[in-house]
């Protein structure tokens, strides 16, 4: 079975910046346009996603303070969350 990839907002469009959290559903991986929220991406919800893996492109979102993983399927949560300076909530009930 392929991984389903959702469709994902324009990060660089001003209406989509109000939002400052994105929510997916079937989401296995994200995709390298993510780093055009990094500006001004705060919240982001991974919740009851397949995802197993954080991918690397997470740690450049240095202005995200809050990350829901709640549902996931990691492992556990690598060193590398020290990369994210801003973080004030993890949620990984």
């Amino acid at each position: 079975m392929k991984p389903f990839k959702a469709p994902l907002p324009d990060f660089s469009s001003a209406a989509v910046r109000p939002l400052r959290t994105i929510h997916g559903g079937s989401l296995t991986e994200l995709p390298d346009e993510i780093v055009a929220a990094k500006p001004w991406l705060k919240s982001l919800s991974l919740a009851f996603n397949p995802v197993t893996k954080i991918p690397d492109i997470l740690w450049e979102l240095t202005n995200l303070e809050e990350l829901t993983l709640l549902g996931t399927d990691l492992g556990d949560i690598p060193d590398d969350i020290a990369r994210l300076p801003n973080l004030r909530r993890l949620d990984i009930s």
